[in-house]
């Protein structure tokens, strides 16, 4: 596995984001490619604690067009890159769609004859977690076939208040790969011990290239 990653520590906060509960996912198209047009930039979601576990509604839909009123696509598929151990998310009448293992780990748009769907991720455990996806296979509104999104789309969600870690990466010199192929491993150190690690690939198109939560007091 490769691991040759630098990395630049921007910050850390131990607050909470607000989440916009109802911001889909819109898919669309910019020029000859299929693309998340909003929410921009990537977010970073919120979980609530319900009933022991930490749950967060995450919506999809195509997007459209407000002088028409018609959708850019007529269909695409949804397509998982990456997803934090521990990370689910289900759609009632569908179960487990998005998973480490054992899932499809895909979501075509329309289905069942509409493409506006949504999922409830959950985990249990406090954290920051990452869910990544692409656009694939769009055909456009008339009739296109479209590339593939280039890049990988990350949502971050924030269960519980984490102390979170985020910053930038670069490449070790003479790396001339994709910084997404590698992964980035955080350790949370208290005098010589490791409290907590984290693993991850860098994904320099997300509002922040990495971001990872402990459940750690503050002062840590």
């Amino acid at each position: 596995m490769k691991t040759a990653v630098f990395v630049a520590l921007i910050g850390f906060t131990l607050g909470v984001s607000v989440a916009q509960h109802d911001d889909d996912l819109l898919f669309g198209r910019d020029g000859n490619r299929v693309e998340i047009i909003q929410p921009q930039p990537h977010p970073i979601r919120q979980m609530s604690s319900v009933l022991g576990r930490f749950i967060l509604d995450v919506g999809m839909d195509f997007y459209f067009d407000y002088n028409t009123g018609l959708p850019d696509l007529q269909f695409c598929r949804v397509q998982q890159v990456w997803i934090s151990p521990g990370l689910v998310g289900s759609k009632s009448g569908f179960g487990n769609v998005f998973c480490e293992s054992g899932c499809s780990n895909f979501f075509n748009l329309p289905t069942n004859n509409t493409p506006h769907h949504h999922f409830i991720f959950a985990v249990q455990s406090p954290g920051v977690y990452v869910w990544d996806v692409r656009g694939v296979n769009a055909v456009a509104r008339g009739g296109a076939a479209l590339q593939d999104m280039p890049y990988t789309y990350r949502v971050y969600m924030v269960a519980g208040n984490p102390l979170r870690l985020f910053g930038a990466v670069a490449s070790a010199q003479g790396y001339q790969g994709n910084l997404y192929d590698l992964r980035l491993t955080v350790q949370l150190r208290q005098g010589g011990n490791t409290l907590a690690t984290s693993t991850l690939p860098p994904n320099p198109t997300a509002i922040h290239p990495y971001m990872v939560g402990f459940n750690q007091p503050a002062g840590t």
